[in-house]
């Protein structure tokens, strides 16, 4: 065996080694993704972003009006109700659905999420479409399949009014008359407000 040979079985375990850690980097992006979406919306940055959001028995066409930024509210508040945990820590872990090698798979990879408090799991499968668009990864859509999810996702959309305390526009901020009894307000009341508040503070910035 000449040397040249012996060199390049050497290399060989190097490369593949060097290409399956660049791999699994690629695919830990992927839901790096997801992560830095969840983190803007726990941050009440609810406009950062712009993605459709699909609810499993709603069609893709349906033209019920809602702004980028109510939708990632709506989206946000049903992902955090699941299993009644609103008002604990939860923790927000995005997991691959399936494992994305260069030039064999799918420019797509579905991304899981799964949520834990102190009692309480809840498992979503599928939910984050995420996209590779050249050298990156981009969040493309949200699916909604699980029934509890869907159930609730448009139970927020079609019930919560999201102007409740106060209303923007462009030019305007309309705050309306109502006297907030802080003891009696729900979690999704205080989410609501906080809500409400941060669009202002965005309109002043």
């Amino acid at each position: 065996m000449n040397k040249n040979t012996l060199i390049a079985i050497c290399l060989i375990p190097i490369f593949l080694l060097l290409f399956f850690a660049s791999i699994l980097g690629e695919n830990h992006r992927a839901t790096d993704v997801v992560d830095d979406y969840i983190k803007n919306l726990r941050n009440g940055d609810f406009s950062a972003f712009c993605i459709p959001i699909h609810t499993q028995g709603t069609s893709k066409d349906d033209k019920t009006s809602m702004s980028c930024a109510d939708s990632n509210f709506v989206f946000y508040l049903s992902l955090v109700s699941l299993g009644h945990i609103l008002d604990e820590d939860i923790s927000v872990e995005p997991s691959i659905s399936q494992f994305w090698v260069p030039f064999t798979s799918s420019k797509e990879i579905l991304v899981n999420v799964s949520l834990q408090s102190e009692d309480t799991i809840s498992y979503l499968e599928n939910v984050f479409v995420i996209r590779r668009d050249g050298w990156s990864w981009n969040l493309s859509e949200i699916r909604i399949s699980d029934t509890l999810f869907s159930q609730k996702h448009k139970h927020f959309r079609q019930t919560l009014d999201l102007d409740r305390y106060i209303t923007t526009n462009a030019q305007e901020i309309q705050i309306k008359a109502a006297t907030i009894n802080v003891a009696k307000l729900t979690e999704i009341d205080k989410l609501i407000l906080r809500y409400n508040l941060q669009e202002v503070e965005s309109k002043l910035d």
